[in-house]
């Protein structure tokens, strides 16, 4: 990986690196300007340098070079026309050919930074090593994704008075019964220190198996930063669903894969079978963490245990959060979608509305839609809740006339959608059937504030797609890099963020509440 260039993302630049550089007298003050150049500082910010080497037969080889992050100027580039010939006159222009640059995404960066943190708190471990005895103590280190956690351990060697043994495992199982192994050959009278919590719990346990008091220490923090090496940062957004909620939730996953400096593929399924093709396709290029929407959690079971016995780890968002621990996601984010239900059916009381409600499904196998429903049903009291399936009308004009012949039936009272998307759909059924039900939806874009400016909407309940998806990649950085359990940090393995009821003066609002115009 080339080091010293930070940038969003990897990407492979192709440059032309030297432009404009003339032969004779303008070379050689070039050649001399470089050898003066200051070569142990770190940079501000990303450096290179142009180099020049006088060859034995009088031409003269150019070259690039980049510093690195520790301040060293590090590897050459050399372009294959790279030579300026002897002979070349005066004041012309030459070029070389272009060169391409690895650009590092951060991660020399982050590596570097926790190789110093790893230093310091060897350090610290050792000074308290010291206090009890000079005899041979043992250094543990656990999960080798990052080179740097050597450093633990080297700072150990250089700080503490006796001797130092090594042990570098990335199992967990096998750690342990070398830690016994190493304990009963006598490497560890003076102690244990050990680079991680993972390494000193398991530590300690076999200290208790044995019976064993001897200093063990560990000096660091719970969330613990593993800079990932190359090619282990790709995570995969597995999701279902079309329409203004998905094109949100994409942007703003996107947007939280660009912070936290990961790479990031989408994929897009319409049934099981799909979901489980991606879900094998995902782990097969080599991802480490994936997070999937459980529409149809039966239907995926295999494919997500498949991917959880190759090591990836698993999240999980907006549907299926009721199994989604049965299903081993660490953590499921998503709106409590029986909640929307609820506050929906609530809402149409308040209002007085009474007759059917239609319940009106987009799409099918998707247990979050069926969810709301479910909620609908509990809390509304002026009526029956039908649930109406549109998607398989064949497209909108169909759903439209579908959704219009029911209300030429009557005794519908509202008109519950469960998206956007549909609610424009469902107001155009409205006008055709010349009904005077009620029409109130999930979700919020430009065509349910037209629809709340001219009064069509009664409310409308936001399932803040971009919080849902910009959460569910961040989890996956929680539970694959940060070495912790994320159902437990939250008390449970669903984090459910409570839906927000807006009554249509509300909705035309919104944008204004939502956004900070002082900045």
């Amino acid at each position: 990986m080339m080091s010293g260039t930070v940038t969003l993302g990897k990407k492979t630049l192709g440059l032309l690196v030297f432009a404009l550089l003339a032969a004779g007298g303008l070379l050689g003050m070039l050649a001399i300007g470089m050898s003066r150049a200051a070569d142990h500082h770190p940079p501000a910010t990303p450096e290179v340098r142009v180099f020049a080497e006088p060859q034995p037969d009088g031409r003269v080889a150019v070259g690039l070079q980049q510093r690195a992050l520790d301040g060293e100027w590090a590897r050459v580039y050399e372009p294959v026309a790279r030579f300026v010939p002897a002979d070349a006159a005066p004041g012309r222009r030459l070029y070389s050919s272009p060169v391409t640059l690895s650009i590092d995404d951060g991660r020399e960066a982050t590596r570097l930074r926790f190789a110093e943190v790893l230093y310091e708190r060897g350090q610290i471990s050792a000074a308290f090593l010291n206090q009890f005895a000079e005899e041979a103590v043992l250094c543990i280190n656990l999960d080798l994704r990052n080179e740097g956690r050597e450093r633990f351990c080297d700072s150990i060697e250089d700080t503490y008075a006796g001797p130092v043994n090594r042990l570098n495992w990335d199992d967990a199982e096998t750690l342990a019964a070398e830690i016994r192994a190493r304990i009963e050959a006598g490497e560890a009278p003076g102690g244990m220190a050990a680079s991680s919590y993972p390494a000193v719990i398991i530590a300690g346990n076999v200290q208790l198996e044995l019976g064993i008091r001897s200093p063990l220490t560990y000096y660091g923090r719970l969330i613990e930063p593993i800079p990932p090496a190359e090619g282990r940062s790709t995570y995969c957004l597995i999701r279902h669903g079309a329409g203004d909620f998905w094109d949100i939730a994409d942007d703003a996953a996107w947007s939280a894969a660009l912070h936290a400096r990961i790479g990031l593929r989408g994929y897009r399924f319409t049934n099981a079978e799909e979901h489980s093709d991606a879900i094998r396709d995902c782990v097969a290029g080599g991802a480490t963490a994936l997070t999937t929407t459980l529409g149809d959690p039966e239907g995926v079971r295999d494919a997500l245990a498949e991917a959880q016995a190759a090591g990836v780890r698993v999240v999980s968002f907006n549907s299926g959060a009721n199994a989604a621990a049965d299903l081993g996601s660490a953590l499921h984010i998503a709106v409590d979608e029986r909640a929307i239900g609820q506050k929906a059916g609530d809402a149409f009381n308040r209002h007085e509305v009474s007759g059917d409600i239609l319940c009106v499904i987009h799409e099918p196998g998707n247990i979050g839609l069926s969810e709301r429903c479910e909620g609908l049903d509990a809390a509304y009291e002026g009526g029956s809740v039908e649930v109406f399936p549109v998607y398989t009308a064949g497209g909108l004009e169909s759903g439209v006339q579908l959704l219009a012949r029911r209300l030429g039936e009557g005794g519908v009272g509202a008109v519950f959608t469960l998206s956007s998307d549909a609610a424009f759909g469902a107001s155009l059924a409205l006008g055709q059937a010349q009904s005077d039900a009620r029409l109130a939806t999930v979700g919020f874009n430009g065509s349910v504030y037209q629809q709340a400016l001219q009064g069509q909407i009664l409310f409308a309940v936001w399932d803040l797609p971009m919080l849902q998806a910009y959460l569910s990649v961040a989890s996956m950085l929680l539970a694959d890099q940060m070495q912790i359990r994320p159902a437990e940090w939250f008390g449970s393995p669903r984090l459910l963020i409570e839906p927000r009821l807006y009554e249509r003066a509300d909705v035309v609002q919104l944008l204004g509440q939502l956004i900070d115009t002082s900045r």
